[in-house]
């Protein structure tokens, strides 16, 4: 959200953030954040007790509609169905709405997702691979857009091409997740029988759901595997999200297991903002590196397509490089995919006001 905020700033528009978090110590706002006056949530909250906070407070509703009125807002859009205001979608009549997914579920799943999906205007998928994979389930993707993932410009991490050089003859592997899962495990053991190069393994502080049993077992059992070879393994202390774009900067290679479908999840378009290849392992097997076609290992060969890949990212400099997808503004280029389905309207007008209702965040 903050991306497209960003990019729509950077077209002329007048982005403005309605929130109901609190807000932290030293956190800036580079946008009009709108505070809510009929909800006050906490930092962190899982998503059963923010939709429980939500359905306690139907006013939330007219508060919201009346902010958007007052604002002469012409276009609304939020982050996800499943938290925050999304799931009420309180916008009036004469207001444009968008929803971001970052997921596509089955049809017969919730028959909650029908009626939302029937409701927005516009359906703002992270990747390609979302919109094909909606038709595929039977929903009409007639109305959906693919926005490029991408990091806000203001959080650029600057590598010189030196430093960048050194990294990939000496730097470390660095192995990132959101949410630890046992294939982290298995990554772990199979980057253990090849190569010498240090590999760093950390996890995200989770900032809106509680860390699981089941998360905390995968990182103890990390660190079990990492003190066999201390020398070559390290698990470092959970990052917070604004850590990551520094961290990954200084890594030779990011391996980001994600639990996310979509092609470029967050963490590796925080990886190639810094100049750093990333090696992306998806829920279904599928290896992906850019500027290489999607590998799908067999289930005999575990990961280990990870470790041809990063042979022939640290063997040469050419594969090197071409392997971070340079994207010139990308903030604005998925504002601009936001706005398309508008533009004969009076979002044409530099001066119209974007609002961005996210989920709980300052």
């Amino acid at each position: 959200m903050a991306v497209l905020a960003e990019g729509v700033q950077g077209l002329g528009h007048t982005p403005m953030v309605i929130a109901a978090g609190p807000t932290g110590q030293g956190d800036e706002e580079p946008f009009q954040v709108l505070r809510l006056r009929s909800l006050s949530l906490p930092y962190p909250l899982t998503g059963e007790a923010l939709r429980a906070r939500l359905a306690g407070h139907p006013e939330v509703v007219d508060e919201v509609c009346g902010l958007l009125s007052q604002q002469g807002a012409d276009l609304v859009c939020w982050s996800d169905f499943l938290w925050g205001l999304g799931v009420f979608m309180p916008a009036p009549a004469r207001v444009a709405t968008a929803l971001l997914i970052h997921h596509v579920p089955p049809v017969a799943k919730d028959p909650r997702w029908r009626q939302v999906l029937e409701r927005v205007g516009t359906v703002c998928a992270t990747d390609p691979s979302m919109v094909r994979h909606g038709a595929k389930a039977g929903w009409n993707t007639d109305k959906w857009w693919t926005l490029p993932t991408a990091v806000p410009g203001r959080r650029a991490v600057v590598v010189s091409a030196q430093e960048r050089e050194r990294l990939r003859q000496t730097g470390p592997i660095r192995v990132i997740c959101a949410q630890p899962s046992a294939r982290l495990i298995t990554l772990m053991r199979d980057l253990a029988r090849g190569g010498e190069r240090r590999v760093e393994v950390v996890s995200l502080t989770p900032d809106i759901e509680a860390p699981s049993n089941k998360q905390a077992n995968v990182m103890a059992a990390c660190r079990g595997l990492a003190q066999r070879r201390p020398g070559r393994f390290q698990v470092i202390r959970p990052l917070r999200w604004p850590e990551v774009d520094a961290f990954l900067a200084q890594a030779a290679v990011a391996v980001i297991v994600t639990n996310d479908s979509e092609g470029c999840c967050p963490l590796t378009a925080s990886a190639w903002h810094a100049g750093t290849p990333a090696i992306t392992l998806h829920p279904d097997g599928t290896v992906v590196m850019a500027g290489a076609p999607p590998a799908s290992p067999s289930p005999s060969a575990g990961v280990g397509t990870v470790w041809s890949l990063l042979e022939d990212l640290l063997g040469g400099i050419h594969v090197y490089t071409s392997a971070v997808p340079v994207i010139p503004g990308a903030c604005v280029l998925g504002a601009g995919r936001l706005l398309r389905p508008y533009h004969r309207s009076s979002l044409s007008d530099p001066s119209t006001q974007l609002p961005f209702l996210v989920r709980n965040t300052p």
